[in-house]
Protein backbone atom coordinates (compact mmCIF):
# COMPACT_ATOMS: atom_id res chain seq x y z
CA UNK A 1 0.00 0.00 0.00
CA UNK A 2 1.34 3.73 -1.20
CA UNK A 3 2.28 5.97 1.83
CA UNK A 4 -0.42 8.73 2.64
CA UNK A 5 1.45 11.91 1.24
CA UNK A 6 1.59 14.85 3.49
CA UNK A 7 -0.35 18.03 2.34
CA UNK A 8 3.10 19.88 1.58
CA UNK A 9 3.78 16.94 -0.97
CA UNK A 10 0.78 17.32 -2.75
CA UNK A 11 1.11 21.23 -2.82
CA UNK A 12 4.38 20.78 -3.95
CA UNK A 13 3.34 18.24 -6.94
CA UNK A 14 0.76 21.23 -7.75
CA UNK A 15 3.29 23.27 -8.40
CA UNK A 16 4.69 21.31 -11.03
CA UNK A 17 1.08 21.43 -13.27
CA UNK A 18 0.84 17.82 -14.80
CA UNK A 19 -2.02 15.92 -15.85
CA UNK A 20 -1.76 13.25 -13.24
CA UNK A 21 -4.89 10.76 -11.26
CA UNK A 22 -5.81 11.84 -8.30
CA UNK A 23 -4.82 9.25 -5.58
CA UNK A 24 -6.36 11.05 -1.98
CA UNK A 25 -9.89 11.95 -0.69
CA UNK A 26 -11.63 14.48 -1.23
CA UNK A 27 -14.21 16.84 -0.69
CA UNK A 28 -16.55 19.08 -1.98
CA UNK A 29 -18.05 20.79 0.79
CA UNK A 30 -17.01 23.80 2.66
CA UNK A 31 -18.52 22.69 6.18
CA UNK A 32 -15.24 20.28 6.96
CA UNK A 33 -12.89 23.11 6.33
CA UNK A 34 -15.23 24.92 8.70
CA UNK A 35 -15.56 22.74 11.31
CA UNK A 36 -11.69 22.34 11.81
CA UNK A 37 -11.18 26.24 11.70
CA UNK A 38 -13.33 26.66 14.91
CA UNK A 39 -11.85 23.80 16.22
CA UNK A 40 -8.78 25.56 15.85
CA UNK A 41 -10.48 28.49 17.23
CA UNK A 42 -12.16 27.27 20.57
CA UNK A 43 -14.82 28.23 22.73
CA UNK A 44 -16.75 31.44 21.83
CA UNK A 45 -15.49 32.15 17.83
CA UNK A 46 -17.61 31.33 14.94
CA UNK A 47 -16.44 30.74 11.70
CA UNK A 48 -18.64 32.11 8.70
CA UNK A 49 -18.02 30.07 5.13
CA UNK A 50 -19.50 31.42 1.93
CA UNK A 51 -23.09 31.51 1.88
CA UNK A 52 -24.39 29.31 -0.50
CA UNK A 53 -25.16 30.49 -4.16
CA UNK A 54 -22.55 33.10 -3.92
CA UNK A 55 -20.92 33.92 -6.99
CA UNK A 56 -17.38 34.69 -7.86
CA UNK A 57 -15.59 37.27 -8.15
CA UNK A 58 -15.29 38.33 -11.99
CA UNK A 59 -12.03 38.25 -13.83
CA UNK A 60 -11.87 41.40 -16.13
CA UNK A 61 -13.97 40.31 -19.05
CA UNK A 62 -14.77 42.49 -22.77
CA UNK A 63 -17.12 41.56 -25.68
CA UNK A 64 -14.19 39.98 -27.10
CA UNK A 65 -13.67 37.29 -24.41
CA UNK A 66 -14.00 33.48 -26.16
CA UNK A 67 -17.30 31.91 -24.93
CA UNK A 68 -15.10 29.54 -23.59
CA UNK A 69 -14.04 32.13 -20.75
CA UNK A 70 -10.53 32.54 -22.70
CA UNK A 71 -9.32 36.20 -24.03
CA UNK A 72 -8.65 37.27 -27.00
CA UNK A 73 -5.66 38.64 -29.02
CA UNK A 74 -6.12 43.22 -28.26
CA UNK A 75 -6.99 42.03 -25.02
CA UNK A 76 -4.54 39.92 -23.84
CA UNK A 77 -2.08 42.64 -25.07
CA UNK A 78 -3.62 45.08 -23.54
CA UNK A 79 -3.46 42.99 -20.08
CA UNK A 80 0.70 42.36 -20.16
CA UNK A 81 1.12 46.16 -21.29
CA UNK A 82 -1.05 46.78 -17.97
CA UNK A 83 0.26 43.92 -15.53
CA UNK A 84 3.97 44.81 -16.99
CA UNK A 85 4.18 40.88 -18.14
CA UNK A 86 4.87 38.92 -21.53
CA UNK A 87 1.51 38.24 -23.30
CA UNK A 88 2.10 34.73 -23.19
CA UNK A 89 1.80 35.22 -19.32
CA UNK A 90 -1.50 37.42 -19.33
CA UNK A 91 -3.71 34.43 -20.31
CA UNK A 92 -2.44 32.25 -17.41
CA UNK A 93 -2.39 35.31 -14.36
CA UNK A 94 -5.76 36.20 -15.58
CA UNK A 95 -6.77 33.00 -15.40
CA UNK A 96 -5.14 32.16 -12.06
CA UNK A 97 -5.60 35.65 -10.04
CA UNK A 98 -6.93 33.90 -7.15
CA UNK A 99 -4.32 35.50 -4.79
CA UNK A 100 -5.12 39.32 -6.14
CA UNK A 101 -8.60 38.13 -5.90
CA UNK A 102 -9.02 37.33 -3.21
CA UNK A 103 -6.86 39.89 -1.68
CA UNK A 104 -9.80 42.49 -3.39
CA UNK A 105 -12.86 40.47 -1.39
CA UNK A 106 -11.19 40.45 1.77
CA UNK A 107 -10.37 44.18 1.69
CA UNK A 108 -14.48 44.47 1.21
CA UNK A 109 -15.45 42.60 3.34
CA UNK A 110 -13.26 44.81 5.90
CA UNK A 111 -14.57 47.44 4.52
CA UNK A 112 -18.58 46.19 5.33
CA UNK A 113 -17.37 44.98 8.61
CA UNK A 114 -16.27 48.58 10.03
CA UNK A 115 -19.26 49.98 9.12
CA UNK A 116 -21.33 47.81 10.73
CA UNK A 117 -21.56 48.12 14.79
CA UNK A 118 -19.42 46.49 17.00
CA UNK A 119 -19.90 42.59 18.10
CA UNK A 120 -22.12 41.90 14.94
CA UNK A 121 -21.80 38.94 12.91
CA UNK A 122 -23.47 39.04 9.47
CA UNK A 123 -23.35 35.70 8.00
CA UNK A 124 -23.61 37.31 4.23
CA UNK A 125 -21.18 40.10 4.47
CA UNK A 126 -18.71 37.85 2.08
CA UNK A 127 -21.44 37.34 -0.44
CA UNK A 128 -22.29 41.40 -0.18
CA UNK A 129 -19.07 42.23 -0.68
CA UNK A 130 -19.02 40.33 -3.83
CA UNK A 131 -22.17 41.16 -5.54
CA UNK A 132 -20.96 44.78 -4.80
CA UNK A 133 -17.43 44.28 -6.29
CA UNK A 134 -19.06 43.18 -9.57
CA UNK A 135 -21.32 45.32 -9.85
CA UNK A 136 -18.51 48.05 -9.59
CA UNK A 137 -16.39 45.83 -11.79
CA UNK A 138 -19.66 45.72 -14.40
CA UNK A 139 -19.45 49.49 -15.29
CA UNK A 140 -15.52 49.46 -16.21
CA UNK A 141 -13.60 48.86 -19.45
CA UNK A 142 -11.75 45.60 -19.82
CA UNK A 143 -8.68 48.07 -19.67
CA UNK A 144 -9.94 49.91 -16.82
CA UNK A 145 -11.18 46.48 -14.77
CA UNK A 146 -7.32 45.26 -15.26
CA UNK A 147 -5.86 48.78 -13.72
CA UNK A 148 -8.88 48.55 -10.69
CA UNK A 149 -8.30 44.65 -10.38
CA UNK A 150 -4.52 44.02 -10.14
CA UNK A 151 -3.42 47.74 -9.30
CA UNK A 152 -1.18 48.32 -12.75
CA UNK A 153 1.49 51.01 -10.64
CA UNK A 154 2.74 48.08 -8.67
CA UNK A 155 2.63 45.83 -11.44
CA UNK A 156 -0.03 42.94 -10.80
CA UNK A 157 1.77 40.01 -8.61
CA UNK A 158 4.25 42.11 -6.95
CA UNK A 159 1.33 44.18 -5.37
CA UNK A 160 -0.35 40.93 -4.14
CA UNK A 161 2.87 39.71 -2.62
CA UNK A 162 3.43 43.31 -0.93
CA UNK A 163 0.00 43.36 0.49
CA UNK A 164 0.11 39.38 1.61
CA UNK A 165 3.63 40.01 3.26
CA UNK A 166 2.20 43.12 5.00
CA UNK A 167 -0.92 40.07 6.30
CA UNK A 168 1.97 37.67 7.08
CA UNK A 169 3.85 40.29 8.93
CA UNK A 170 1.68 40.18 12.61
CA UNK A 171 2.82 35.96 12.81
CA UNK A 172 6.50 37.06 12.63
CA UNK A 173 5.78 39.79 15.20
CA UNK A 174 4.23 37.73 17.39
CA UNK A 175 6.86 35.33 17.32
CA UNK A 176 9.09 37.50 18.37
CA UNK A 177 7.25 38.05 21.00
CA UNK A 178 6.87 34.86 22.66
CA UNK A 179 9.63 32.18 23.33
CA UNK A 180 8.11 29.33 21.90
CA UNK A 181 4.39 28.59 20.92
CA UNK A 182 1.98 25.57 22.24
CA UNK A 183 1.02 23.62 19.08
CA UNK A 184 -1.99 21.29 18.75
CA UNK A 185 -2.14 18.82 21.76
CA UNK A 186 -0.50 21.61 24.26
CA UNK A 187 3.28 20.25 22.88
CA UNK A 188 5.72 23.14 22.41
CA UNK A 189 6.74 23.33 18.47
CA UNK A 190 9.83 24.61 17.38
CA UNK A 191 9.78 28.46 16.20
CA UNK A 192 9.03 28.81 13.11
CA UNK A 193 9.00 32.79 11.16
CA UNK A 194 6.31 33.23 8.14
CA UNK A 195 7.47 33.94 5.02
CA UNK A 196 9.21 37.21 4.69
CA UNK A 197 8.47 37.32 1.10
CA UNK A 198 5.67 35.26 -0.54
CA UNK A 199 7.84 34.46 -3.28
CA UNK A 200 5.27 31.56 -4.77
CA UNK A 201 3.43 34.28 -5.92
CA UNK A 202 5.86 35.39 -8.45
CA UNK A 203 7.45 32.39 -9.02
CA UNK A 204 5.44 29.12 -9.81
CA UNK A 205 8.63 27.17 -8.78
CA UNK A 206 8.81 28.58 -5.34
CA UNK A 207 7.86 26.40 -2.31
CA UNK A 208 4.22 27.36 -1.15
CA UNK A 209 4.64 28.18 2.72
CA UNK A 210 3.46 25.56 4.85
CA UNK A 211 2.65 28.18 7.55
CA UNK A 212 -0.20 29.42 5.33
CA UNK A 213 -0.59 25.57 4.05
CA UNK A 214 -3.98 24.41 5.14
CA UNK A 215 -3.38 20.74 6.70
CA UNK A 216 0.41 21.88 7.55
CA UNK A 217 1.55 21.34 11.31
CA UNK A 218 1.99 24.55 11.09
CA UNK A 219 -1.57 26.04 10.71
CA UNK A 220 -2.64 25.24 14.51
CA UNK A 221 -0.19 27.75 15.72
CA UNK A 222 -0.81 30.47 12.68
CA UNK A 223 -4.49 30.64 13.97
CA UNK A 224 -3.90 31.17 17.49
CA UNK A 225 -1.70 34.07 16.34
CA UNK A 226 -3.81 36.04 13.98
CA UNK A 227 -6.35 35.44 16.13
CA UNK A 228 -4.21 37.18 19.31
CA UNK A 229 -3.15 39.70 16.73
CA UNK A 230 -6.80 40.85 15.90
CA UNK A 231 -7.14 42.35 19.13
CA UNK A 232 -4.34 44.56 18.75
CA UNK A 233 -5.83 45.67 15.21
CA UNK A 234 -8.06 49.03 14.00
CA UNK A 235 -11.80 47.89 15.22
CA UNK A 236 -10.37 44.73 15.93
CA UNK A 237 -10.31 43.25 12.28
CA UNK A 238 -7.14 41.59 10.41
CA UNK A 239 -6.86 39.13 7.89
CA UNK A 240 -4.45 35.98 7.45
CA UNK A 241 -4.26 34.25 3.38
CA UNK A 242 -4.68 30.11 3.70
CA UNK A 243 -3.49 28.12 1.21
CA UNK A 244 -5.94 24.72 0.36
CA UNK A 245 -4.94 22.07 -1.75
CA UNK A 246 -7.33 20.73 -4.21
CA UNK A 247 -7.66 18.41 -7.00
CA UNK A 248 -8.98 19.77 -10.70
CA UNK A 249 -10.97 16.90 -12.37
CA UNK A 250 -11.51 16.24 -16.34
CA UNK A 251 -14.08 14.85 -18.44
CA UNK A 252 -14.05 11.04 -18.68
CA UNK A 253 -11.57 10.20 -21.41
CA UNK A 254 -9.26 12.16 -23.72
CA UNK A 255 -6.81 12.15 -26.26
CA UNK A 256 -3.21 11.51 -26.29
CA UNK A 257 -2.64 15.09 -27.49
CA UNK A 258 -4.87 16.09 -25.24
CA UNK A 259 -2.97 14.59 -22.54
CA UNK A 260 0.43 16.19 -23.62
CA UNK A 261 -1.17 19.61 -23.29
CA UNK A 262 0.40 20.58 -20.02
CA UNK A 263 -1.34 24.29 -20.37
CA UNK A 264 -4.58 23.39 -19.69
CA UNK A 265 -5.11 23.29 -15.28
CA UNK A 266 -7.53 20.12 -15.38
CA UNK A 267 -6.95 16.64 -14.35
CA UNK A 268 -3.88 17.80 -11.86
CA UNK A 269 -3.51 19.31 -8.39
CA UNK A 270 -3.50 22.72 -7.75
CA UNK A 271 -3.71 25.18 -4.73
CA UNK A 272 -6.32 27.73 -4.27
CA UNK A 273 -5.38 30.51 -1.50
CA UNK A 274 -8.07 32.44 0.08
CA UNK A 275 -8.36 34.99 3.10
CA UNK A 276 -9.68 34.43 6.75
CA UNK A 277 -10.52 37.88 8.07
CA UNK A 278 -11.19 37.83 11.74
CA UNK A 279 -13.23 40.07 13.77
CA UNK A 280 -12.15 39.96 17.64
CA UNK A 281 -15.10 42.36 18.63
CA UNK A 282 -17.54 40.05 17.19
CA UNK A 283 -15.44 36.65 17.63
CA UNK A 284 -16.00 35.71 14.31
CA UNK A 285 -13.71 34.51 11.63
CA UNK A 286 -14.73 35.49 7.55
CA UNK A 287 -13.95 33.05 4.91
CA UNK A 288 -12.86 35.28 2.02
CA UNK A 289 -13.14 32.73 -1.07
CA UNK A 290 -13.16 34.80 -4.78
CA UNK A 291 -14.41 31.66 -6.09
CA UNK A 292 -17.46 31.83 -4.14
CA UNK A 293 -19.42 29.00 -2.68
CA UNK A 294 -18.36 26.04 -3.99
CA UNK A 295 -20.37 24.46 -6.70
CA UNK A 296 -20.93 20.34 -6.03
CA UNK A 297 -20.19 18.25 -8.98
CA UNK A 298 -18.30 20.74 -10.51
CA UNK A 299 -14.60 20.20 -11.64
CA UNK A 300 -12.61 21.41 -8.51
CA UNK A 301 -12.74 19.73 -4.90
CA UNK A 302 -10.36 19.95 -1.85
CA UNK A 303 -8.30 17.66 -0.43
CA UNK A 304 -9.54 15.94 2.72
CA UNK A 305 -8.09 16.98 5.49
CA UNK A 306 -6.44 14.83 7.31
CA UNK A 307 -4.91 13.60 3.58
CA UNK A 308 -6.19 9.95 3.26
CA UNK A 309 -5.69 7.25 0.45
CA UNK A 310 -8.88 6.97 -2.02
CA UNK A 311 -10.74 3.57 -1.28
CA UNK A 312 -11.53 3.60 -5.25
CA UNK A 313 -8.33 3.30 -7.36
CA UNK A 314 -6.72 7.07 -8.59
CA UNK A 315 -8.21 8.69 -11.48
CA UNK A 316 -8.59 11.88 -13.62
CA UNK A 317 -12.54 12.71 -13.71
CA UNK A 318 -14.22 10.11 -11.14
CA UNK A 319 -14.63 12.55 -8.12
CA UNK A 320 -15.61 12.20 -4.51
CA UNK A 321 -19.01 13.38 -5.58
CA UNK A 322 -19.54 11.18 -8.29
CA UNK A 323 -18.09 8.35 -5.79
CA UNK A 324 -20.92 9.69 -3.29
CA UNK A 325 -23.53 10.41 -6.27
CA UNK A 326 -22.82 6.76 -7.44
CA UNK A 327 -23.92 5.17 -4.10
CA UNK A 328 -26.93 6.86 -3.83
CA UNK A 329 -27.95 5.63 -7.21
CA UNK A 330 -27.59 8.87 -9.21
CA UNK A 331 -26.05 9.96 -12.29
CA UNK A 332 -22.33 11.21 -12.87
CA UNK A 333 -22.17 15.05 -13.03
CA UNK A 334 -21.27 15.84 -16.78
CA UNK A 335 -17.99 18.01 -16.96
CA UNK A 336 -16.89 19.86 -19.80
CA UNK A 337 -13.71 19.41 -21.27
CA UNK A 338 -11.67 22.51 -20.90
CA UNK A 339 -10.56 24.61 -23.49
CA UNK A 340 -12.24 23.80 -26.83
CA UNK A 341 -12.17 19.92 -26.41
CA UNK A 342 -8.34 19.89 -24.38
CA UNK A 343 -7.61 18.58 -20.87
CA UNK A 344 -10.28 16.18 -20.20
CA UNK A 345 -10.36 12.88 -18.32
CA UNK A 346 -6.38 12.53 -19.02
CA UNK A 347 -4.46 9.12 -18.41
CA UNK A 348 -2.35 9.37 -15.71
CA UNK A 349 1.37 9.66 -16.10
CA UNK A 350 2.36 8.39 -13.12
CA UNK A 351 2.03 8.20 -9.43
CA UNK A 352 3.31 11.28 -8.04
CA UNK A 353 3.96 10.37 -4.20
Amino acid sequence: MAAVPTIVQIAAVAQKRKHIACSVKTEYSEAPFIDRLATMLGAGWVVIGTPPDTPGLDLPRSAEANLDGGYGKRELETAAKILGIQKKEAEDFLMGACETLAIKHAEAVTSLLRRASPGDRLPNVSKAAILALNEELGQLSFKEQCAEVFAPELRGRRNAQRRLEAMVKPLNILLDENEALLGEGGHETRRRKAPGSLAHLADAAAPVPAELLDGSEYINATIHRMKEYSRRCQDGLCSVPIIRANYIWGAEGCTASETANKGEEVAQYSTHMIVLTFDSRAKVVYVCDPNGSILRGGNLEFVSIPVKMRRSKPSTWLSQHDIDTRAGGGAFARRMKWGGGGGGGCASQGAPF
